[in-house]
């Protein structure tokens, strides 16, 4: 029996109303794997129809302060019960 590759995958092109609809899910605020879900297509390429299209993609808003990372760097590390080692993060900025 012949070794026979896996089959590769469709690529599936968007037409100019589904490319709309996508912009404006995306300004809407809906993520890209949603949309991409929708559209049955990857979360990469809808971020790469977006970024065509001259729309910036959303930052990221960090969830600590550069204040309360540099005091949780100089906290110690611990063990948990566990054996996980992990940093002291109790009582950050005192």
């Amino acid at each position: 029996m012949a070794f026979k590759p896996p089959p590769r995958p469709v690529q599936r092109r968007l037409d100019s109303r589904e490319i709309d609809t996508l912009a404006t899910d995306f300004q809407a605020g809906r993520s890209p794997r949603t949309i991409a879900k929708a559209l049955g297509i990857h979360h990469l390429a809808v971020t790469a129809h977006v970024e065509q299209l001259g729309n910036p993609r959303r930052a990221k808003e960090r969830k600590m302060s550069t204040d309360d990372v540099l005091v949780a760097h100089r906290r110690p590390f611990r063990v948990t019960a566990a054996g996980i080692c992990s940093r002291a993060l109790t009582n950050v900025g005192t």
